[in-house]
């Protein structure tokens, strides 16, 4: 039988923070290890808020990706002609 729902949930949590916790020693050295973990940790923490809202109601209007989705390429060509 196959572990499903919140304990293999949190089995997988528990994976993802000890992998995330291997790399924090040498974030201290390296800067691209700090960007790993601020990645992970930034999809921890996304992974989380989508299990929050599970079963709930849109967050939002099924339009709003035609919004979002050209003005978040506009900041990253901005972020690009800033850099």
């Amino acid at each position: 039988m196959l572990m499903t729902g919140a304990p293999l949930d949190l089995i997988k949590l528990v994976a993802a923070v000890l992998m995330l916790a291997d790399h924090i020693n040498s974030a201290l050295v390296d800067p691209a290890g700090l960007d790993a973990v601020y990645a992970g940790l930034g999809s921890l923490c996304i992974i989380a808020c989508a299990a929050a809202l599970t079963g709930r109601g849109r967050f939002l209007p099924r339009y709003s990706l035609y919004a979002f989705y050209p003005g978040h390429l506009l900041a990253l060509a901005l972020w690009r002609a800033w850099a």
